[in-house]
């Protein structure tokens, strides 16, 4: 506590109106942003990684975030990314994405380093796609991950991912339209 992060840039003084803003020329909103950021890291690091299920659905966040969507978001159109950002809570989807970075946190730290080459087991793709966490329409995501070891999980969902989509939820909270 007491560490400002990158992440809460987004939260600084962003009313929900803002959170939920889909500006002109965008698809999505910065809740869309938080939404798939989290899921994504919540799937791969729980699911791939830990053999564990998914925080969504071990704490019941679909419940609390009042969301209408179950997947990663990669095959979400312009107007189910609209029905999501208009319909979640946002202080509950603003819990999971802290919850889903502590889950990951602990999950790093008890990965042994023999482990981190260790390729992702073909059956724990399949319950993602089996779960319905990820849509037929965005297999090629899971045949992404199919090939990592678990050091290059690391390196994309809970890192380069996350910058990727918090930079561009601060670039959406700075447009005035």
């Amino acid at each position: 506590m007491g560490v400002h992060s990158f992440a809460d840039e987004i939260w600084e003084d962003a009313p929900a109106s803002i959170i939920r803003r889909i500006p002109q020329n965008c698809g999505v909103s910065i809740a869309w942003h938080i939404w798939r950021l989290a899921r994504i890291e919540d799937m791969t690091m729980n699911v791939l990684i830990a053999d564990r299920p998914q925080l969504y659905d071990r704490e019941n966040w679909a419940e609390r975030i009042q969301s209408p969507a179950y997947d990663t978001g990669n095959a979400m159109d312009m107007d189910e990314a609209r029905v999501l950002s208009e319909a979640v809570n946002i202080e509950a989807l603003r819990a999971y994405r802290i919850a889903v970075g502590r889950a990951t946190r602990e999950i790093v730290q008890q990965i042994p380093p023999g482990e981190m080459k260790q390729k992702v087991d073909p059956a724990r793709l399949q319950r993602l796609k089996d779960s319905g966490a990820v849509v037929p329409e965005a297999y090629g995501i899971v045949e992404y991950w199919g090939k990592r070891a678990f050091a290059g999980l690391l390196l994309m969902p809970p890192t380069r991912h996350n910058l990727v989509h918090i930079n561009k939820a601060l670039q959406l909270k700075a447009r005035r339209h």
